[in-house]
């Protein structure tokens, strides 16, 4: 049975045409520019969005995740190159480009998702997947090519940039989640509808292999978002990532936690990913040279940055709960 239609309420002389669909532009492809990194600002972004404005009216276009995953693939084509660049070869500053493309077509994606409304938690999951991975493997092979023979200190240095570099920008992850809870007004409540009786039981739908393996794919990559990124901002900071929002102006809480999440923006991704491609390409000059600056910049450096993010972040929450404490 059919419901009928509602009369027509449109002014004389026929219905209003409906808003043009805005058109891109940069602006729209940022988030909160508190929550931007400089980094991208300055360099990636731009470059990422000259990628993007020939799709504008395609009659095609690829989606975010395309985006993502030929980000992949071209990072792991540099970490390929890293394992069979000769001593003093351009190969080296061939890995480099390779990862700077990848970053640059990582930046699209989300940029993309922005400025079409494709954004989407699996979509959100694969991309930091493939970052991952990417991140792992390339460091991998650089590694195993330029680190210095230190004997039993070889391996624990190499696997310290690698850990530092998932506690940074996990970190990093979980601010920027927690500032854009924090300076953000709560939605409004809106009416719910009853939900309609549940009919007949369906079969059950058959899901193939494919599908199968997606959902395992997207059930592994949450599950280890949720052991890794959660844990260290839940141990770091001592704030519970899924925590109800504290009654808190957001006007407050951006003035409050300004400084905090723009220290923080230096331990994102794109820091890493710009000292990685960087200091690849002087592997050029001498073999070693990238190791060494990798290990002081960020096992030495970011770390010690990293503390002073947290004393700020944890010195701003405590404000808060002070704040709410009183008007209790």
């Amino acid at each position: 049975m059919t419901t009928p239609e509602a009369p027509s309420s449109s002014p004389p002389g026929g219905p209003r045409p409906e808003a043009p669909t805005p058109g891109w532009s940069y602006e729209r492809t940022l988030k909160d520019p508190l929550t931007e990194e400089s980094i991208d600002l300055i360099l990636h972004r731009p470059i990422a969005y000259a990628v993007l404005l020939p799709w504008q009216h395609a009659s095609w276009r690829p989606t975010p995740n395309h985006f993502t995953l030929m980000g992949g693939v071209l990072g792991l084509l540099g970490a390929a190159v890293v394992m069979i660049a000769p001593d003093g070869s351009l190969l080296w500053v061939v890995a480099a480009f390779l990862m700077f493309a990848a970053h640059i077509l990582d930046c699209c994606d989300g940029m993309l998702a922005r400025l079409t409304r494709q954004g989407s938690s699996r979509g959100m999951l694969l991309d930091g997947m493939i970052d991952f991975i990417v991140g792992v493997a390339f460091w991998l092979a650089m590694s195993l090519r330029t680190a210095p023979d230190w004997g039993i200190w070889t391996v624990p240095a190499a696997l310290s940039i690698i850990l530092s570099i998932l506690i940074h920008t996990g970190l990093h992850d979980q601010l920027r989640l927690r500032f854009e809870l924090l300076v953000n007004p709560p939605a409004e409540p809106r009416a719910v509808a009853t939900p309609p009786q549940p009919g007949p039981a369906s079969p059950p739908e058959r899901r193939g292999l494919w599908t199968r393996f997606l959902d395992a794919f997207f059930g592994f990559a949450q599950r280890f978002y949720e052991v890794t990124y959660i844990n260290i901002s839940r141990i770091c900071v001592g704030v519970e990532p899924g925590s109800p929002r504290p009654a808190i102006d957001p006007d407050v809480a951006r003035q409050m936690f300004a400084g905090p999440m723009g220290m923080a923006n230096y331990l994102g991704l794109s820091t890493h990913m710009f000292l990685m491609y960087a200091v690849t390409s002087l592997a050029l000059y001498e073999l070693h040279l990238p190791f060494v600056l990798a290990l002081t910049t960020v096992v030495v450096g970011l770390n010690l940055w990293a503390v002073l993010v947290v004393i700020a972040w944890r010195r701003a929450e405590g404000l808060v709960t002070m704040m709410m404490t009183s008007r209790g």
